[in-house]
């Protein structure tokens, strides 16, 4: 299966992007650009596969928001 946006259960997770839960300036850049193309017609429809791999984040990230939420009692 193939969709324009990622699917709800790829970013219905904490492992999804650096900043699970929050609008970040990363994601209003992913929707713009992503926005931007579909409407230029220079976008296609990704796989589920696709759309994890572009929205793993990146481990050292994760370690970092792991640690700052432990210090501030998250």
């Amino acid at each position: 299966m193939k969709s324009w946006w990622p699917p709800y259960i790829i970013l219905d997770n904490e492992y999804a992007s650096e900043a699970y839960g929050e609008w970040s300036e990363w994601a209003e850049a992913l929707y713009s650009t992503r926005l931007s193309k579909i409407h230029s017609g220079n976008a296609q429809p990704h796989s589920i596969s696709h759309w994890r791999g572009s929205l793993k984040g990146h481990k050292e990230s994760k370690v970092l928001m792991q640690k700052k939420n432990r210090n501030i009692g998250c």
